[in-house]
């Protein structure tokens, strides 16, 4: 693209482009949230609604969805030409065309001397001179440090913080999945679009930009920091007591003899007359021993661990307002955040030569994907189930993690997040120093 259009007219382009593939996730979350409305096996009506702890959704729906759209999609892409011509040939077509003719009867005459292998030689050559000068580019090397930390901490992020809304703001796991994408990621798509336009009506120099996305690293990084303070405080609201060492006892005198197990996490509240209310596991963990189906739902009565409390189910304490000033803050920080994506574009293409280029962004992505893809699951993965305070067990075999220790949960996520972007702002400030002599536009 960057080949095809005029030098000053880049960056809009960029932030169309950008714009436009940040609806994905948008798209992505709006779909992620009807799938997992529908239950996993949508032949069974289960005796609970879609908020209970025991509902799995539809996840394979959205994998069908996504195979047929990018089937169509596939069907429009192979309509474009092979090669596009760049701007270059554009402005001088007579030129362009006269030199296939003069490079083939170049080969042509050599043909009978030198053999194929000998130009598959000087092919690799080639590719091995362009591998050095990208590689030895202090530009690039800071710009795939910073992607790297970027990437671990923002898809690391993204990737838990529906698991977050579902446990810090009690929401099922669909309204978790859709409120969660929308913090955010709307935003961004106009963050993007101001940029383009801003790139190419004022074309600042290349220290100006790379100020930019330094400082938009930090306003990140501790933006994220920042909404850690939006809680609902439900950490005296968990499915047991809290001991000394930091576990969660489930079962009290009163159910101590009902062999209850964590198989199952059906968490139901005891409202008790006196005003003290309590959340328990499991009705089993409640002592309760009838049970009525009515409704696709179940209700519970002759609980021995609150004779006389009115029983609910689901936790005592249901939802805050704190997470739509958590979704208001997150979507500001990320919209001053986008800001900064189509400069960071622009200034990996603009370091290299224009024969690098498109080496220079796959050595980038190749280094994206072998730091930062592969391992952020597993680094996210085992901070956060440091947090867990009660494990499924079924079978023997340890299963998902059924209640986390919120407070923990909420300075792991967001803390990781923050180190993670602040070591790539550490990368875009070094960029700033090595982009001195470095120019933008013509």
């Amino acid at each position: 693209m960057d080949d095809s259009v005029k030098n000053k007219n880049s960056p809009t382009y960029f932030g169309i482009t950008l714009a436009v593939r940040s609806l994905g996730p948008v798209f992505g979350n709006f779909l992620s949230s009807a799938c997992v409305r529908i239950y996993v096996d949508w032949n069974t009506q289960p005796n609970f609604k879609p908020y209970d702890p025991r509902w799995i959704g539809a996840w394979w729906l959205g994998f069908l969805i996504m195979s047929v759209l990018l089937t169509f999609y596939a069907v429009v892409l192979a309509a474009f030409p092979r090669r596009l011509a760049s701007n270059a040939e554009k402005k001088d077509p007579a030129g362009v065309e006269s030199a296939p003719a003069t490079i083939s009867g170049s080969i042509a005459s050599i043909t009978n001397e030198k053999p194929v292998e000998d130009d598959r030689k000087s092919r690799l050559i080639e590719l091995k001179a362009s591998v050095w000068r990208v590689i030895r580019n202090p530009v690039i090397i800071c710009s795939c440090g910073s992607s790297v930390f970027t990437l671990i901490g923002i898809y690391g992020y993204i990737a838990w913080v529906p698991k977050y809304f579902e446990h810090e703001f009690r929401k099922s796991k669909s309204s978790a999945a859709l409120l969660s994408g929308l913090a955010g990621n709307v935003s961004m798509i106009f963050g993007v679009l101001l940029s383009g336009f801003v790139l190419s009506r004022f074309r600042p120099s290349a220290r100006s930009v790379a100020a930019f996305v330094a400082t938009s690293k930090f306003i990140y990084a501790f933006g994220v920091l920042f909404v850690v303070l939006f809680n609902c405080g439900f950490e005296n609201d968990l499915p047991g007591i809290r001991t000394t060492n930091g576990s969660l006892l489930l079962s009290g005198s009163c159910s101590q003899d009902c062999n209850c197990n964590t198989e199952k996490f059906s968490p139901i509240c005891l409202r008790g007359e006196d005003g003290v209310n309590q959340t328990y596991f499991s009705p089993c963990h409640a002592g309760c021993s009838e049970a009525s189906a009515t409704d696709n739902r179940t209700s519970y009565t002759n609980c021995s661990c609150g004779t006389s409390s009115e029983v609910e189910s689901g936790f005592c304490m249901k939802s805050c307002n704190n997470m739509y000033i958590y979704m208001i803050v997150l979507a500001i920080v990320k919209f001053i955040v986008s800001l900064s994506y189509v400069g960071n574009l622009i200034t990996d293409l603009r370091c290299v030569e224009e024969r690098d280029k498109a080496l220079s962004l796959g050595i980038i992505a190749t280094a994206s994907g072998l730091f930062a893809f592969l391992p952020t699951q597993i680094i996210y993965g085992a901070v956060i189930d440091s947090t867990c305070l009660v494990w499924e067990q079924s079978c023997g075999e340890r299963g998902s993690c059924w209640v986390y220790d919120n407070d923990k949960f909420r300075y792991s996520l967001h803390g990781l997040t923050s180190g993670c972007l602040m070591v790539a702002g550490v990368f875009e400030i070094i960029t700033y120093f090595k982009v001195k002599n470095l120019k933008f536009f013509d």
